[in-house]
């Protein structure tokens, strides 16, 4: 959605109409926090009103050397999460930019840019959910992995070497993020330990973070 609105928004208002309107949506993304908060204290309450005694949930103290206790697998996973979505979100930063570029003599892709850009985020938002439950089904999440890692290989080689619309290329794409997605992250609890998931997943998001962060500096 940003990236279909926010330069039509520009254009048709100003810069500061578009930033006000980013903090007017970050204000109601912050609404969403507080209604979360409220909701966990009504369920609190309704636990102490059946009796149930929450003091006695062990709370574990934070600890670095958590991230030592971390197995080998779980390296190896934040490690193709981080090289699978810095090719995924580098490639989004640019892609407007590229098919402008390559494309610039058809009017068609030259000016549906945008929308193009857009699509492996429009088709996650929308059929994520169904994506997810077809592997939950399926299982196979290595196997899954490694062929969404592949086929994202042969899009970007169709994109460089083919004058083929990258309408067709961006959907496939859009098809290898909803399942990379569905297999890589819930596979972050079945291989550690319960008590270190939360360790787990914070590895995994700085990795991909520091990753993305040095790929859309050097592009």
């Amino acid at each position: 959605i940003n990236l279909n609105s926010t330069a039509t928004l520009v254009k048709a208002t100003s810069i500061s109409t578009a930033l006000w309107v980013g903090v007017i949506l970050c204000i109601v993304g912050g609404s969403f926090g507080l209604a979360l908060i409220y909701l966990d204290r009504k369920q609190r309450r309704h636990c102490e009103l059946q009796g149930r005694d929450l003091s006695s949930v062990a709370v574990k103290k934070v600890s670095l050397r958590d991230v030592s206790k971390l197995p080998a697998r779980l390296w190896v996973l934040s490690c193709i999460i981080s090289l699978y979505y810095i090719g995924i979100f580098a490639f989004v930063a640019v892609a407007k930019d590229f098919f402008e570029a390559k494309w610039h003599a058809d009017a068609t892709i030259r000016n549906g840019s945008s929308f193009r850009s857009s699509l492996v985020y429009l088709m996650s938002m929308v059929f994520t959910i169904f994506v997810g439950a077809f592997v939950d089904k399926i299982g196979n999440r290595a196997r899954i992995m490694f062929l969404t890692c592949a086929v994202s290989i042969i899009v970007f080689l169709l994109f460089e070497f083919t004058t083929l619309d990258p309408l067709w290329g961006m959907l496939l794409l859009g098809v290898t993020y909803m399942f990379a997605a569905s297999s890589m992250w819930p596979c972050i609890p079945l291989i550690v330990p319960m008590e270190l998931v939360g360790t787990a997943n914070g590895v995994a998001t700085s990795l991909q973070m520091i990753g993305i962060a040095l790929a859309n500096m050097l592009v």
